[in-house]
């Protein structure tokens, strides 16, 4: 799930106990319904340089195709209207998690936050969430996979492609631990009818959620837009289960 892994992190990362670097206190660590500890993270630092190499790998790709900067949503000629699409997305974004913590029910599924940021969640949100998942990601799904597959069988299936694999890009992270899919299993249940559910719903919300990114992509031309976008989503996830 978008920004899951970087929570059960911080999460994790406090009941380790840190104080230096990048720790900010002591906090139990949630594992998945039924006792099962959470699954150990990721280093953050490894996936940022992960990040970074897949990047390189995908310019590597999009050169032996004859992409260009226009092709991948790079063109600057476009920024200007990526960055108000994705500010005007971000607005958006950020109403929905404010309507959405003044539901009840919904403030209620979230896990116990610290009632705080710290130095983590800054380095996680400005940091780690972009070079970690975000730019690699749109790079990969609205940049590369949209202009090839777009070019091969239309906008339209292309942008249904992308986004189902980015849809499936996200199964993995459904069956860990953490706060967020400790949340949905209040919510559809633990044992297999649960995990079948909480994959299938959030493979479902990423497909849809890649379309939205594939429509700012395409919109503005510019994939400046679904990044800050993305981005919202992600940081904000991260910070609202830590205020929670």
């Amino acid at each position: 799930m978008i920004g899951t892994r970087w929570r059960d992190w911080l999460h994790q990362d406090k009941h380790r106990g840190r104080q230096g670097g990048l720790g900010i206190g002591p906090r139990a660590c949630r594992g998945r319904a039924g006792g099962e500890p959470a699954r150990q993270p990721r280093d953050p630092r490894r996936a940022c340089r992960r990040g970074l190499g897949l990047i390189a790998c995908l310019l590597v790709i999009a050169r032996a195709e004859r992409l260009s900067a226009a092709d991948l949503g790079l063109a600057r000629s476009a920024w200007p209207a990526g960055l108000w699409w994705g500010a005007a997305a971000a607005v958006l974004v950020g109403a929905a998690y404010a309507l959405g913590y003044l539901v009840t029910p919904v403030r209620q599924a979230l896990p116990d936050g610290d009632g705080g940021l710290g130095r983590a969640v800054l380095w996680t949100v400005l940091v780690v969430i972009p070079l970690g998942t975000v730019l690699p990601e749109e790079f990969a799904f609205r940049g590369l996979l949209l202009a090839l597959l777009g070019r091969r069988y239309g906008v339209l299936a292309g942008t249904l492609l992308s986004s189902g694999l980015f849809g499936l890009w996200h199964v993995v992270a459904s069956l860990g631990g953490g706060p967020a899919n400790a949340a949905i299993v209040g919510v559809v249940g633990g044992g297999t009818a649960g995990t079948v559910a909480r994959v299938i719903a959030t493979v479902s919300f990423t497909t849809l959620g890649g379309v939205v990114l594939c429509w700012l992509r395409l919109r503005s031309g510019s994939l400046l837009a679904p990044i800050l976008a993305h981005w919202t989503v992600n940081a904000l996830g991260v910070i609202v289960t830590l205020v929670a």
